[in-house]
């Protein structure tokens, strides 16, 4: 379970090939609407990032709101649709507190994860609870419309994101 966890993240966390930046695209001025963040990896040319989506892929969702100085935001992680239902599921997300002073963006960051299970009665082989905070210090840079700073003092990026959905076909078996 782990390792599909760690896939997720970094799923969410890699520019693949299929992901592409609006250069010339205005950047946006306030933080509203859905992100696409990076930690380690290159951050993507100006503008919003078109990235292509499956039906039945996982993934990360990350939106944003600013009301004046005050920005919130959450991010929340979905696993891939599988076959059979597992016997216990995995809810993972952080919510997303802080400021914008400027172009100066501060975050805290509260995140959750935990497993459940309707089906099995001993849930003592459950993994267990995990809970963490975030510091997110970015700065909005308002030529290409990306925040860009650091996540636990470690670099990190986030650009707004349009997601394209693909055609859906039948569920996976």
């Amino acid at each position: 379970m782990l390792r599909s966890l760690l896939a997720i993240v970094v799923l969410a966390a890699a520019a693949p090939a299929h992901v592409q930046a609006d250069a010339g695209v205005p950047a946006k001025r306030g933080l509203h609407g859905a992100w696409i963040f990076g930690a380690g990896t290159p951050e993507p040319k100006p503008g919003v990032v078109k990235r292509s989506r499956g039906c039945w892929e996982g993934g990360v969702e990350t939106t944003l709101e600013q009301k004046g100085a005050r920005v919130t935001g959450t991010i929340r992680w979905y696993p891939a649709a599988q076959g059979a239902e597992p016997p216990f599921s995995i809810q993972e997300g952080e919510v997303l507190e802080g400021s914008r002073t400027g172009n100066q963006v501060n975050l805290t960051g509260t995140y959750d994860r935990r497993a459940v299970s309707q089906m099995l009665e001993d849930k003592s082989g459950l993994p267990a609870p995990v809970h963490a905070i975030h510091k997110y210090l970015l700065v909005y840079n308002p030529e290409t419309g990306h925040l860009v700073g650091t996540k636990d003092g470690k670099p990190f990026w986030a650009a707004p994101v349009e997601w394209i959905l693909k055609p859906c076909g039948p569920p996976p078996p």
